[in-house]
């Protein structure tokens, strides 16, 4: 074996490509960089054809005595012959040995000698030529095949020969290419020459190796080599077609060529030996030493000379002649020419007007797909996000009133002169105190501009409405108008979201909306026609205060503020609003430059006047509206003047007029406008001392109006729920819905109750309309909000709201609601939509049974709502007062969690609200501690289950509803409250369920959406960051956020999408800094999405960046060798940390940040003093330097309790170090390949560890000990973060994804036993009661299929156990390994029997010992024996003695990958060469050799597979492979042994798998189906009806065109991986931990290994549809 670090020559083929080209034969391709073609097939079979062909009469035939038997006469003997015969005269010791070595390539063992050809007695010498070129041909096709072997090993001539090829690769692929075109040239020459041929090509496989190439180069056996083919080529040049007995110049080159041959035969027969010699490695010396090789080479080389001389004599002579005939043959060559030229003329005539059509109909194809792309772009719409009723001509907007005509003329004339003028700033702010009639103006400037077309778009805010009141969908929605309003806007957008290349409906930040909907495709694309660019269009923005985010007050003026930068078209913006200080802030931060104009509607002069005309305009709409014809003359005028004083004074109050005039119309039967306007008046005085209670005193005398016209006090309780219910809803309710949630009757509501409070309410004329208030100041009042001057000291007592009481009662009334307790008695239940279909989606569903029939809106309404009740009430109360009440609403919330959680979720999912049920979870777990231990004890457990529950299946719950009682109920852990509460509940079918181990519920949910590389994550209190790279995947952003409680993703920043390699939280969680590979980091304000300072660090990328944990420094790590301090608060100041001698991959602070350790390429850690640097600017000196690691320092974590420090290397090692010391404390068990990311809990009792083997460990850190393996990432693991509270694993991979992990579930697992590897392979004993399964962790274990128990475990393999089988009694087990053996275990059958010995020990039966990985095994029907595949097939009995082996001619090639035995003892085998082979018991040499591609091409031609195969063939083609590269999966016999089936794996097809049938006696191929999925498993039924298969069972039925498609009927499958099917019906959908790495199926019991090492059995009632 040679060393990997022996210098060895490179390209060894390079000699031989030069040799060949100086003697003018070039088998290479001219490009060095191609191929050569490979020919040898072709050449081989057509000179075998030949050799047919020519039939008895022209071959010499040998008999038992190897004597030559000639039929016909012979032609004279060739060159090469009498050189052969030459040479066994001079050297008969030479040439004897020599045929000796041959004879071992041809001896009867040999399969591949068709002829059965028996080795010569005689002299090869002696033989007839053609025999001995058949005999050449058979070595030269052996050694064709070993030098297609891409192997190490070499059996040449009884040597094996080992090479270390792996070395080389691609230099021994180009020789081999190279040397199979010298073997195709081998067969041509003559037979004698064939002879040596045959001899060098038996070397030609040790030539793959340079040390060898190189000697032979210099020996002068590679040269004299290719000289042999130039000689056979160079016969005929000098001399000739002559005969044989040719006299003169030729003769004597005929004898001199003789010579040569000899001399070439000697020089090659000696070299071959020697090669060939025991004492192979003296070969070469002895080559360069002794005088004989120099000599026969310094012969060959003169004898060439001088036959060169004497071939120029022979050339010249032949040349006049030669030159004549070709001077005849160029005249005729001419004449053609000339006719070829006139007719290409023609051609080029015809073609050039082709051309020019072409181009015609080309240009007309590129015009025609160019208005086909326009077509389908107008036709294809952009959905954005939207809002409809915040539209600014929304029947919820345009139905309020409008300015009186002639009112608020100065204000308006301001407003319209802003619009007009085109150096106008950007925004108009008219602000005011409420009721002041802001919004009429929006209103009426709406109307005033409708006609001219300038209005752009417009959003309304309101609130006490959620959707309206909220920014998500803000900049989404004035989009969406301005598709509308501004012609050529939709392609500008379209354009702009195409070269985005982003979803448009995905979640992004208010900066990200604004730039991709408006800005950008304003700016960049838009085209506006000169009659839009005259006017300024006008965005309305309306009640601007009344949003529920302050916070995004900033971003949304920051933004629209880019609108004046607009060349495409003028915008301008009118914002109406409360003066608030947070609106003022903002309005602040706009540019220096002025950029708004503000106006106070309270200072507006004519305001009084306008009231006035404004109050005797609507009492004449009234007078009309309620025909009211006495008194005559109505209002009297000292009657209007005194609504007008109380209107105005102490200010003006348009909202105290508008609710005059509401007071008087209003109201139930009784009492007149008239009389009511009366009553009114005098009941008011008016005071101009009254400031802040002018609206109070009005809405104070409006309630004891509508007191005062009930009398029972039932129903003023009423009135008083009713009104508080409708302040304090979440979102406006209609009449139905209020009625159906209090239990009240809804006509009582609607025509009773509602018209009584008609001036302060919006009371729709449609009972399934929403109710709400006429304006916020009513609210105001009703709640005291101190912001606004429209509130009373207490509001009027009857009504005064008590809103926890009020919260309290609308929580207990949604609970209520769901659970069917309300009059209408409908509540929550399980399948409301009454399915018997579980895979449907939503949409599905709906256009099955429309969701809102089964949901109505008030139940709908108390779903999305009971919790926001639950949390305002528990905000809104003071703890003393309120814990009795705080206790019994959780108790009841409680009750209905616990029997109605499900149904709960499942009218999420039908709403498409899951994700707020999770928020709404998350929220009820920060409740429960404010309640009483004693009644929170097991809501808080179940609250906990059933947050995991909703991360771990919500997403998949949004897409299919009915999975909540199938796979969510199957797959949830056995101990978890959510299964122990709700087992019942699950789907029909599924009669019962067992989980073994708790490995999947470790995992909570993957975080996936086009992620590329993940190379960091971190936590904050409610967020996940990841940075990546996204020039891996199709997505253009490198930083993403997720809710930690729904696992949704969020609004990012408004950054450059910009590769990044780390991002870190401020301790406080309000920073965060993102390192890129571009040389700097960020640092941004995370609420604000304000970016603060890049700090730049040189030119070289950065690995890693960290906060210093008092949050005044960053530090940061990068690949010029250096560490970087900087201050968070002083961005200029700095510190450069040298001393590593390569890059600095990790960085960490000490827990009083006065140290920083940093990780380095070079092995080392060090350890940084910078105490006080911020303080004092003192020194920042490496104060420790840690060595101890054999390989790059990647990672290094300082715990957050102690002074330990972890460091993570390529070495596979984790080391933890003592901080002050220096002195390393442990060395941990080592991954599997290098570590990569490092994380301590924030307990520092937890060491989490991700690595390049795809793998994370959790350690026990003061112990040194290792608690965990997690395994489901597909790449390395390059990052891996704790939850600030250390619940919650996250973990980042290079498979794109982002893995979150329960740790409370992983601290819990030794309750259940922990696995180390995935399930390989699963078995079913014989009578159903017993399940074996292998794993990777090498152990083989035995579960009771009853009741989950462990049985037995058995342990001795070394190395991954990848097949598991029982015998036919069930009484042994046997398993295969990847280190080579095969065990057969036997087990105590009691339980006494196991209590009474040692359960893992001395259970081998015997061990059979193969030396190579275990493919196969399968028993004998009688258990007497063992059949086993590894390198060779061989047969066993069950003592463990090997009674025989079966061997194919191909196996130094191919390895066996499945074995089967029939009943009757028939041995059938597949191969990876594509071959199946059938031996019986009793012999050794096989019976029957099938092809397996060639009959599946048969097949399929016939058309009798399905699409599948034609998908499988395509990409096959597309890839570049034959149809079918190799037999990878199982064979199994049917019961009688009559036909087997044989599973076909193609190559690089991941999901297709090929089951063919044969007969056995005749291996007549049956038919062929195709499988969406991969397995190793294959088996029949006990009666035959149907195959069992790694995915289940096919019923299975012969028919007249044998096994098809159509015969096969599938059972209890699974498909695509992810959905257990009975026949074609989808039942449980697998989650992705828990699909299937091992299946074992039998009628209904479905048995299922995971990659996390659990089981999952499940026990169906289905139909086999």
């Amino acid at each position: 074996m040679f060393s990997r670090k022996e210098k060895l020559p490179k390209k060894p083929h390079e000699f031989f490509k030069k040799t060949l080209k100086k003697v003018g034969k070039v088998f290479y391709s001219k490009d060095d960089n191609k191929q050569p073609t490979n020919t040898s097939d072709n050449s081989i079979s057509t000179s075998a054809a030949d050799v047919a062909k020519r039939g008895p009469s022209d071959v010499s035939l040998v008999d038992d005595h190897g004597e030559s038997q000639s039929t016909a006469t012979q032609p004279p003997p060739s060159l090469w012959d009498q050189a052969y015969r030459q040479l066994n005269d001079e050297h008969p010791a030479v040439l004897k040995e020599y045929e000796e070595l041959l004879e071992k390539e041809l001896s009867p063992k040999d399969h591949s000698n068709p002829s059965g050809t028996k080795p010569p007695t005689k002299s090869l010498a002696l033989l007839d030529p053609q025999q001995r070129k058949l005999q050449s041909e058979q070595i030269i096709s052996i050694a064709k095949e070993r030098m297609d072997a891409s192997k190490s090993h070499f059996d040449i001539a009884g040597h094996e020969i080992a090479f270390d090829v792996k070395e080389r690769v691609k230099d021994a692929v180009d020789f081999i290419l190279w040397g199979k075109e010298l073997l195709s040239e081998a067969v041509k020459p003559s037979p004698e020459a064939s002879m040596v041929w045959a001899g060098v090509c038996l070397v030609l496989p040790l030539l793959t190796h340079p040390f060898l190439a190189a000697e032979s180069n210099e020996s002068g056996f590679s040269y004299v080599t290719t000289r042999m083919n130039f000689y056979v080529k160079m016969e005929d040049l000098l001399l000739g077609n002559g005969s044989g007995n040719a006299t003169g110049p030729e003769d004597l080159t005929r004898q001199q060529l003789v010579r040569l041959y000899a001399l070439i035969l000697r020089f090659q027969f000696t070299s071959v030996i020697r090669l060939l010699d025991a004492a192979i490695h003296r070969y070469f010396s002895d080559i360069r030493h002794q005088d004989v090789w120099t000599k026969l080479r310094t012969e060959i080389e003169n004898t060439e000379t001088s036959l060169m001389n004497d071939s120029r004599f022979m050339s010249l002579r032949e040349l006049k002649k030669t030159a004549d005939q070709s001077l005849e043959t160029m005249k005729r060559h001419l004449q053609v020419e000339e006719e070829i030229l006139r007719t290409n003329q023609e051609q080029l005539g015809i073609q050039t007007e082709q051309r020019d059509i072409s181009s015609q109909q080309l240009l007309q194809n590129e015009i025609t797909n160019q208005q086909l792309s326009e077509l389908i772009d107008e036709l294809d719409p952009i959905d954005l996000p939207n809002v409809p009723i915040a539209w600014y001509n929304s029947e919820d907007v345009i139905k309020y009133p409008q300015c009186e005509q002639d009112t608020r003329q100065h204000l308006l004339t301001q407003i319209t002169e802003w619009i007009d003028n085109t150096d106008s700033v950007p925004f108009f702010w008219l602000h005011g105190s409420a009721g002041t009639g802001k919004s009429t103006i929006s209103r009426t400037l709406i109307e005033r501009l409708r006609d001219s077309d300038q209005i752009a778009a417009g959003y309304f805010f309101k609130r006490g409405n959620l959707e309206r009141n909220d920014t998500r969908k803000f900049f989404p929605t004035l989009a969406n108008q301005l598709l509308e309003n501004l012609p050529g806007f939709d392609k500008a957008l379209k354009l702009c979201l195409k070269d985005k290349k982003r979803k448009i409906k995905e979640e992004l930040n208010l900066n990200e909306q604004f730039e991709d909907f408006i800005y950008t495709p304003l700016k960049q694309h838009y085209i506006s026609d000169n009659s839009t660019n005259l006017k300024s269009k006008i965005v309305i923005i309306d009640a601007l205060d009344e949003c529920v985010k302050p916070e995004d007050y900033t971003t949304i003026l920051t933004s629209l503020s880019k609108v004046q930068r607009l060349s495409s078209v003028q915008l301008r913006v009118f914002i109406t609003s409360r003066q608030t200080s947070s609106l003022q802030d903002a309005f602040d931060k706009l540019a220096k430059s002025p950029s708004y104009k503000d106006y106070s509607i309270d200072t507006d002069g004519n305001v009084t006047d306008d009231i006035a005309e404004f109050l005797a305009k609507e009492f004449q709409r009234i007078k009309q509206r309620r025909r009211i014809r006495h008194p005559e003359i109505w209002p009297e005028p000292e009657e209007l003047t005194k609504a007008t004083l109380l209107a105005t004074t102490p200010k003006p109050l348009f909202i105290y007029a508008a609710t005059i005039c509401r007071l008087v119309e209003s109201g139930r039967h009784g009492k007149s406008p008239v009389d009511r306007l009366k009553s009114f008046l005098s009941s008011t005085n008016v005071d101009a001392a009254r400031e802040d209670t002018q609206l109070a005193e009005m809405y104070e005398t409006t309630l004891e109006k509508a007191w005062s016209s009930i009398i029972n006090e039932d129903e003023k309780e009423l009135l008083q729920h009713l009104l508080r219910c409708i302040i304090l809803a979440a979102t406006p309710m209609s009449p139905k819905s209020l009625a159906e949630l209090l239990g009240e009757n809804t006509d009582n509501i609607t025509y009773f109750f509602l018209p009584i409070l008609g001036a302060v309410l919006e009371v729709p004329s449609d009972p399934d309309h929403p109710v709400e208030i006429f304006h916020k100041s009513f609210s105001d009042y009703l709640f005291h909000d101190p912001t606004t001057s429209a509130t009373s000291a207490t509001g009027v007592a009857k009504f005064e709201t008590n809103v926890a009481a009020t919260q309290a009662l609308l929580t207990s009334k949604c609970i209520g609601r769901m659970m069917g307790t309300g009059e209408t008695g409908d509540g929550l239940k399980g399948n409301m939509c009454k399915l018997d279909q579980y895979d449907l989606d939503r949409v599905a569903i709906d256009n099955l049974t429309p969701i809102s029939d089964v949901i109505s809106p008030s139940l709908e309404y108390a779903c999305l709502h009971w919790v926001y009740h639950l949390q305002q009430h528990q905000i809104s109360v003071s703890t003393e007062q309120s814990q009795p009440q705080k206790s019994e609403l959780m108790q009841e919330s409680g009750k209905f969690l616990y029997k109605n959680f499900l149904h709960w979720i499942e009218s999420l999912c039908l709403l498409d609200r899951v994700a707020e049920g999770a928020t709404s979870v998350k929220m009820l777990l920060d409740m429960v501690p404010q309640s009483s231990p004693d009644e929170s004890l097991n809501l808080a457990g179940f609250l906990h289950d059933a947050e995991n529950f909703l991360l771990r299946y919500g997403l998949m719950l949004s897409r299919y509803p009915m999975q909540l009682y199938g796979c969510a109920l199957v797959f949830t852990p056995v101990r978890s409250e959510i299964m122990r509460t709700f087992r019942t509940e699950r789907l029909p079918f599924i009669q019962d369920t067992i989980r073994i181990g708790n490995g999947g519920s470790k995992q909570l949910q993957v975080l996936e959406d086009n992620l590329g590389e993940v190379y960091s994550v971190t936590f904050s209190n409610k967020t996940i960051v990841s940075g990546s790279d996204p020039r891996r995947s199709e997505d253009e952003q490198g930083l993403r956020f997720w809710d930690t409680a729904t696992g949704t993703k969020k609004s990012s920043l408004n950054r450059s999408n910009t590769s990044v390699s780390s991002v870190c939280f401020s301790p406080d969680y309000k920073m965060l800094a993102v390192a890129t590979f571009k040389f700097d980091i960020e640092l941004w304000d995370v609420k604000a999405d304000n970016h603060l300072n890049t700090f730049a660090c040189g030119l070289d990328a950065v690995y890693a960046v960290v906060f210093s944990p008092n949050g005044q420094m960053l530090a940061s790590a990068s690949d010029d060798e250096t560490i970087r301090l900087w201050s968070v608060s002083e961005p200029r100041r700095g510190r450069v940390l040298e001393g590593h001698e390569e890059s600095v991959y990790s960085v960490a602070f000490s827990k009083n940040s006065d140290r920083v350790v940093s990780a380095s390429g070079d092995k080392t850690l060090r350890l940084w003093n910078v105490a006080d640097w911020i303080e004092k600017d003192t020194a920042t000196n490496c104060i420790l330097v840690l060595k101890g690691h054999e390989g790059a320092v990647s990672s290094v974590a300082f715990s957050p309790i102690t002074d330990t420090i972890a460091s993570g290397s390529s070495d596979l090692t984790i080391r933890l170090w003592e901080a002050n010391s220096g002195q390393c404390i442990h060395i941990l068990p080592p991954h599997a390949a290098g570590v990569e990311s490092l994380a301590f809990s924030p307990t520092g009792t937890t060491l989490a560890s991700g690595s390049v083997d795809d793998s994370i460990m959790l350690w026990d850190s003061n112990a040194g000990t290792r608690k965990q393996i997690l395994k489901c990432h597909t790449s390395p693991v390059h990052s891996v973060a704790f939850s600030p509270d250390g619940t919650t694993l996250a973990s980042g991979s290079g498979d794109g994804s982002i893995r979150l992990w329960d740790m409370a579930a992983i601290d819990d697992t030794h309750i259940l036993g922990t696995y180390q590897g995935a399930i390989i392979s699963l078995a079913l004993s014989p009578d159903k009661s017993t399940v074996a399964s292998a794993s990777e962790d090498n152990i083989v274990r035995l579960w009771s299929v009853e009741t989950g128990s462990s049985i037995h475990t058995f342990e001795g393999h070394r190395q991954r156990v990848t097949v598991v089988i029982y015998s036919q009694s069930g009484m042994c087990l046997a398993s295969g390994s990847d280190d080579g053996t095969v065990r057969l275990w036997e087990w105590p059958r009691n339980e006494d029997q196991r209590n009474a010995g040692n359960e893992t020990k001395r259970d081998t039966k015997c061990t059979l010992s193969h030396g190579t990985k275990i493919k196969g095994v399968a028993f004998s029907s009688d258990d007497k024996f063992i059949v086993t595949g590894a390198m060779e097939v061989y047969l066993w009995n069950t003592d463990g003695i090997c009674e025989r082996t079966m061997e194919t001619s191909s196996r130094k090639f191919t390895v066996v990958e499945s074995v089967a035995i029939s009943p009757n003892g028939t041995i059938v085998s597949g191969w990876s060469d594509g071959k199946i082979r059938l031996w019986h018991i009793t012999n050794s040499d096989f019976s029957n050799i099938i092809d397996a591609k060639a009959y599946l091409d048969a097949f399929n031609q016939r058309g009798r597979l399905t699409l599948d195969w034609a998908r499988f063939v395509s990409a096959r083609k597309t890839a570049g492979y034959y149809y079918y590269d190799h037999l990878a999966g199982a064979i199994a016999f049917s019961p009688d042994g009559k036909t087997f089936a044989a599973s076909s794996v193609p190559n690089n097809i991941n999901d297709l798998e090929v089951v063919q049938f044969w007969e056995t006696s005749t291996g007549h191929h049956l038919g062929a189906f195709v499988l969406r999925s991969k397995s190793r498993n294959l088996g029949f039924s006990e009666d035959g009806s149907y195959l069992r298969t790694g995915r289940g069972e096919f019923g299975i039925a012969y028919g007249d065109n044998g096994w098809t498609p159509e015969s096969i009927s599938p059972m209890i499958v699974i498909e695509d991986d992810d959905w257990i099917q009975d026949g074609t019906k989808r039942l449980l959908w697998l989650p992705e931990d828990c699909r299937a790495t091992a299946m074992a199926v039998s009628g209904d019991l479905i048995i299922l290994g995971h990659a996390s090492g659990d089981l999952s059995m499940l026990k169906l009632s289905v139909s086999h549809s």
